[in-house]
């Protein structure tokens, strides 16, 4: 998603602004799928498994992204993914959401 992401914006083409995040934020999608993973008692390494999981770590990493972009006027995604606080709100999200499932 993020390779087809930066060719459309090249390209000037129609895309998904919500998608944005995925291209300083791709790493932290994998992240989440490895915590998704881990709630899911799935084995990191079962990539037919782990694949599944994408769609829902982009999402999760969407709402995470949405609400800290309403929460800080001067929100920028390099800022924000670069933060070492991420990766532990990121899991501890997953981890809360995954629970209510």
């Amino acid at each position: 998603k993020k390779k087809l992401l930066q060719s459309s914006i090249r390209k000037e083409e129609k895309f998904n602004s919500a998608h944005m995040f995925l291209i300083d934020g791709a790493y932290h999608v994998l992240f989440a799928v490895g915590q998704i993973c881990d709630a899911k008692g799935v084995d990191r390494l079962n990539y037919q498994k782990a694949i599944t999981f994408v769609p829902a770590a982009i999402k999760y990493i969407s709402a995470m992204v949405e609400k800290a972009q309403r929460d800080d006027a001067s929100f920028s995604f390099n800022r924000y993914f670069k933060d070492a606080k991420t990766k532990t709100k990121i899991a501890a999200y997953i981890q809360g959401m995954e629970k209510g499932l």
